[in-house]
């Protein structure tokens, strides 16, 4: 949810068009009073027959900004919720995949005894997606370890980073306006910088708890990973499982037809003529 960057601010006015508020709750969390504040902020302005074009453009500019920043506010905000629901449901996957693990093996699916080659070369090409599909499993995995390493060394110098610009943000909205400021120009930019700070309060509220959710799902990580490899090893042996009993059928499909081709030729041989007197000869 956004904050109330309007509420936020205590300069009063934009002029004739009264839109900030004083007296306003400068941490309302009402997003869409936010947003719609200052679109009705940028409305008012382009109305305003009092400012030159020039106040006008560099005023809708720094609401422009405004929006910007509370787009990224939603957009971490969204992000921190995500590795706080992953937070809270490390221990009960935890828990189920550890149950797995503990169970012995499933055994790898039979073939019925009537299955004819065809059918069992479908059942080993199943094998060969399943084994597929576990080793991009457990390759997705490895790859998450290492990107979970590399992230806690990029939180650390984006968090840096991001205090810096916060921290002279609160000081540039703690500052008194030039003796040359307009009062529109100023109330402006300080909504553009009350925005930002929200955002940059919500990026460094999602590196916490990003870091929370690593550090809590750091034995699932493993468990995972160990589950993955578990299937990866049954999908091997049940591959070459198939691949033997297919074997195995071209073979014997392979002497079933010999040995039907054999007695086709005998059969044919004794219905040849000369064949025939020759067993009626041997008859008498």
């Amino acid at each position: 949810m956004f904050v109330s960057v309007a509420g936020a601010l205590v300069l009063g006015t934009l002029g004739a068009n009264q839109v900030y508020s004083q007296d306003a709750n400068p941490e309302d969390s009402s997003a869409h009073r936010s947003v719609d504040a200052i679109v009705a902020m940028q409305g008012k302005v382009t109305e305003r027959t009092d400012l030159d074009e020039t106040a006008k453009a560099a005023i809708l500019e720094k609401l422009k900004e405004a929006l910007d920043s509370l787009t990224v506010y939603e957009q971490w905000t969204a992000k921190a919720a995500k590795f706080e629901t992953e937070r809270r449901d490390a221990p009960a996957r935890l828990e189920r995949i550890r149950r797995e693990l503990s169970e012995p093996p499933g055994q790898p699916i039979q073939a019925p005894p009537d299955a004819t080659l065809s059918q069992v070369g479908q059942l080993q090409a199943l094998a060969e997606a399943e084994l597929k599909a576990a080793k991009e499993e457990a390759t997705a995995l490895d790859a998450e370890r290492r990107h979970r390493t590399d992230r806690r060394t990029e939180i650390l110098d984006a968090t840096v980073s991001s205090k810096k610009k916060l921290d002279q943000i609160i000081s540039d909205l703690a500052a008194t306006p030039p003796d040359d400021a307009l009062p529109d120009r100023w109330a402006a930019t300080q909504t553009a910088r009350t925005a930002r700070k929200r955002a940059h309060q919500a990026e460094l509220d999602a590196f916490e708890k990003e870091t929370a959710s690593y550090d809590a799902r750091g034995e699932l990580l493993t468990a995972r990973r160990d589950l993955a490899a578990r299937r990866v090893s049954q999908a091997e042996a049940a591959l070459q499982a198939w691949q033997s009993l297919v074997t195995d059928r071209r073979r014997s499909e392979a002497e079933s037809a010999a040995i039907a081709a054999e007695r086709a030729r005998r059969d044919a041989a004794r219905q040849h003529p000369v064949v025939g007197r020759l067993a009626e000869e041997n008859a008498r």
